[in-house]
């Protein structure tokens, strides 16, 4: 007979119910046991999935910002084209300039240094952009792993931990597949076989050495203290009532690093 706790593992690989598994594995008669499809890869598979994946968000938004400013410009020169095609819209602007030239030559290279001058800061900016968005994808996928592979339960969303972590000086990056993790610039190995240590690994950690594990019975970090803080505030609304009257943001470090250390003294500050 099956353990339960196989049972579950089985259960939970089908996504199904352990009950419905658990009495269809006893029946001594053929039981239909209805399982989702599933899609199964392996971890090649993933892995160029997700580059793929990361290949056409980047394409979509490379594009996307292109059209946009060639849309622009077309608004702005005047110049009329089919499409949005950068290489088409470059030589009717030359074309339109040499044409003018022929009327005004000293004025028209005035507006044509001005013109390739707006043109460079645009395409710069663009380019920024394209650079933004490609490191926003990067560390929305690294925020999504690392959120997936936590083994704990705090009480913070994890994504404020995330940031709490990057203002204490930690960085993450992806490395052959495996996350990494870095404090005030210097790789963080293990002091025995100098391997980089995992950055879910560390991302625990934090949780747990910082005391915003969720414990049994409602209890946070190193016990269960009076409700009343040192700070005078209880409560988590008056922790944003105090900063947004010191026109503080309660988004920021400061604030998250406050909420933790209330709630680890007061068991009672997130309700």
């Amino acid at each position: 007979m099956l353990s339960e706790k196989t049972l579950q593992a089985i259960a939970d690989r089908l996504k199904v119910k352990v009950d419905d598994l658990s009495s269809a594995v006893k029946s001594e008669q053929d039981v239909d046991l209805t399982i989702p499809e599933l899609t199964v890869f392996t971890s090649d598979e993933l892995k160029l999935h997700d580059e793929n994946l990361k290949k056409s968000n980047y394409e979509s938004a490379k594009t996307a910002g292109e059209e946009m400013l060639i849309k622009n410009l077309k608004e702005k020169t005047g110049i009329k084209i089919e499409g949005k095609d950068p290489d088409k819209f470059i030589s009717a602007l030359k074309n339109q300039i040499l044409e003018e030239a022929k009327i005004e030559p000293s004025k028209k290279i005035e507006e044509l240094q001005g013109d390739i001058d707006k043109l460079k800061a645009n395409l710069k900016t663009a380019e920024e952009d394209k650079n933004s968005l490609k490191n926003q994808i990067v560390e929305t996928s690294l925020q999504q792993k690392i959120f997936a592979g936590s083994q704990k339960e705090a009480i913070l969303p994890a994504f404020d931990i995330y940031t709490l972590m990057k203002s204490k000086g930690y960085s993450f990056a992806e490395e052959n597949g495996k996350i990494t993790v870095s404090q005030f610039d210097k790789p963080l190995k293990d002091d025995k076989t100098l391997e980089p240590l995992s950055g879910i690994d560390i991302f625990d950690r934090f949780i747990e050495e910082n005391s915003l594990a969720k414990q049994e019975g409602g209890k946070t970090g190193r016990g269960n203290k009076s409700t009343q803080t040192t700070t005078g505030i209880t409560k988590l609304s008056e922790l944003e009532e105090k900063y947004k009257s010191e026109g503080k943001s309660v988004n920021g470090a400061e604030f998250m690093a406050e909420a933790a250390k209330l709630a680890k003294e007061n068991k009672d500050f997130l309700n």
